[in-house]
């Protein structure tokens, strides 16, 4: 009888509980959270997913002298042993005194300009560890050899979280439509502005190239943008073992002749390659 009696207490408490808990509503956290991605994706399209929501940020840049701010997306990326954001290079109006980074726990602050490169369009900022964000490690999350080839072959589903027109973050999903001969990937997805920048993650889960540009186009009309197809670029066209040489090259030349600390970002000199390193 005893038995009876709890056994029934047991299980009224248990349907209590399970009708309390359907009845309450999820925090804010709990549903915005990176990882809250619907179950019924597959495995594969999840991992990147969660990649591509784990490593965004949302780069802020203010510049004093045009009196204005940009903002764009970014991913947060690690080499070797350091911590840096990958972001487009005209979203940096401010170099690295009036660029920051945002997340749902606050801001973090340019550390140092690593490199900003005008011909593809990127600039490297090295930051202190984001501890609610997961860096994507390079080269180990990038594809190798022939595995660029899959990554952009027709068709194959990708996934980027940027922040368009200041809101997100926001996960969009499109498929590979085409490759020209100027090593820039088209995508089929959606972009607006302040999405450049964006780090692009095919099903395979790797980080394979970042937002660049809507497509203009002449029409009869004149000059159209086409809002449902993306520029991207590769990030085979970016040689992170050079950049962060040199800089780190030019950091020890700046240790050892009590140089200044590096100067703005408009004052950078600029190589033929496009790419410009901070002056020491």
């Amino acid at each position: 009888m005893v038995f009876l009696m709890a056994f029934a207490f047991i299980a009224t408490s248990a349907t209590l509980l399970s009708v309390r808990q359907s009845q309450e509503i999820p925090l804010y956290e709990e549903i915005s959270h990176p990882n809250n991605v619907n179950p019924l994706v597959q495995i594969a399209d999840t991992r990147a997913i969660h990649r591509s929501r784990n490593s965004a940020l949302r780069v802020i840049s203010l510049s004093t002298r045009l009196g204005g701010m940009s903002t764009s997306s970014g991913t947060y990326i690690k080499f070797e042993d350091k911590f840096y954001i990958l972001t487009v290079a005209h979203g940096i109006i401010g170099g690295c005194e009036g660029t920051s980074f945002m997340t749902e726990k606050g801001l973090y602050h340019c550390k140092r300009v690593i490199a900003v490169n005008d011909l593809v369009d990127y600039a490297i900022i090295e930051v202190d560890e984001i501890v609610e964000r997961h860096a994507v490690s390079i080269p180990r999350h990038l594809p190798r050899g022939h595995q660029w080839k899959k990554d952009f072959s027709i068709m194959t589903r990708t996934y980027y979280t940027g922040f368009p027109n200041a809101m997100g973050p926001f996960t969009l999903d499109g498929k590979v439509i085409g490759y020209n001969e100027n090593d820039f990937v088209y995508i089929k997805s959606y972009g607006w502005s302040g999405c450049s920048g964006a780090g692009i993650f095919t099903q395979s889960g790797r980080l394979v190239a970042y937002v660049l540009a809507l497509t203009v186009g002449q029409t009869q009309y004149g000059f159209n943008v086409a809002e449902d197809i993306i520029i991207a670029v590769p990030l085979f066209k970016i040689n992170w073992a050079h950049a962060i040489k040199i800089a780190k090259e030019k950091q020890d030349d700046e240790k050892e002749n009590r140089s200044p600390p590096e100067s703005k970002l408009s004052d950078s000199a600029e190589s033929d390659s496009g790419v410009r390193y901070p002056n020491p």
